[in-house]
């Protein structure tokens, strides 16, 4: 048979009842098979391909909507035949995999939750009594407020608990979307999951090709969500006939996708690396020469066995040389990172 992807369409003026702005709707089909043909065509060679041509023999079958606001469903038939190792990973895991190096929490959201922890940990210091997991937690989410890094991890129990409990935390999180932050930290907590179970294949792909698929497909995301102007409120990927959700776009998450550019250039810059969440391969650096405190960095998946031994040896040095390459906004104005190597540690 084959696997089977969506994408639906919901909320908005139209969408909620069934309908989409024609030409949005026809934009982001066009889109959407730009987007799976882009990342099943690396998955089946390994090689990111220039422009996508019918000629390249990947027979996506649309199918009829049968439910959703808007749905969109394909099915992309299983390869019988691939040059490349990574055709043994599903083509749902490693759209998300490839969606990861896309996607963020906003610098807003960052601050928001750095906000709630600070007050929760007030809350939790006035406890005369507690237990040992407690202790830990609390001295995990001290480390997070002290760095300003957030982990992904903590924030999700942090939000779940302050919802469930219905604690001070929450009006930190007044100007955010609470219930939309929430479904993106578990979403990237399941990818996180999933990414493990697969991990020796994905680690192989070098990290020059990865981000190459991520710019290519950067654009084709951006086509697939037009109906996000005024159509629709969001937009969802999912796998399966059971609809598993693997992505969740709003338009502010587009806008922000496109927002960032990538250097092509590998630049060694000056690095004073300041925290590091093992789980993610997400921290924070300083660069001293551009006066930049606490940039977010990345390291890519397939690099993070190898350099985890160097960012934590980073981290108790004043300054290293790094290979990076910078996110910018249209101003030219660095917005992150993603370090490539750590040059300069002592033996």
């Amino acid at each position: 048979m084959g696997e089977r992807l969506g994408v639906t369409f919901d909320g908005g003026s139209l969408a909620i009842n069934g309908k989409l702005d024609f030409y949005e709707f026809g934009r982001a089909s066009y889109g959407f098979a730009r987007f799976v043909a882009t990342i099943e065509y690396f998955r089946r060679t390994g090689v990111v391909p220039r422009r996508i041509t019918r000629a390249q023999d990947l027979d996506v079958i649309i199918e009829a909507p049968v439910r959703g606001s808007f749905p969109i469903d394909i099915i992309v038939p299983i390869a019988t035949q691939a040059a490349s190792a990574l055709s043994a990973v599903p083509l749902e895991i490693f759209i998300q995999y490839v969606v990861s190096q896309v996607q963020r929490l906003f610098p807003s959201e960052e601050a928001a939750l750095l906000q709630a922890a600070e007050l929760q940990l007030r809350i939790d210091k006035e406890k005369t009594k507690q237990t040992k997991e407690e202790t830990k937690r609390i001295e995990a989410m001290a480390a997070m407020v002290k760095e300003q890094n957030v982990s992904q991890r903590l924030a999700l129990k942090l939000v779940q608990d302050a919802q469930k409990a219905q604690t001070k935390a929450l009006s930190a999180l007044m100007d955010v979307n609470v219930h939309s932050l929430r479904d993106k930290l578990e979403l990237m907590e399941r990818r996180e999951k999933a990414f493990n179970e697969h991990l020796e294949k994905l680690e192989k792909i070098p990290s020059d090709k990865l981000v190459r698929l991520a710019s290519k497909v950067r654009p084709q995301i951006a086509e697939m969500g037009l109906p996000l102007r005024k159509s629709a409120a969001v937009m969802l990927m999912t796998s399966g006939q059971d609809k598993r959700l693997i992505a969740k776009f709003d338009n502010d998450e587009i806008k922000d996708i496109n927002s960032r550019i990538l250097d092509e250039e590998v630049l060694t810059v000056e690095a004073s690396f300041r925290a590091y969440d093992r789980d993610t391969g997400i921290g924070k650096f300083d660069l001293p020469a551009d006066e930049l405190r606490r940039v977010t960095f990345s390291v890519t998946p397939g690099d993070r066995t190898n350099l985890r031994p160097k960012v934590l040896a980073a981290i108790n040095q004043d300054a290293v040389h790094t290979s990076v390459r910078f996110f910018k906004d249209k101003s030219g104005a660095v917005t992150s990172a993603i370090v490539q190597d750590i040059l300069d540690l002592p033996d």
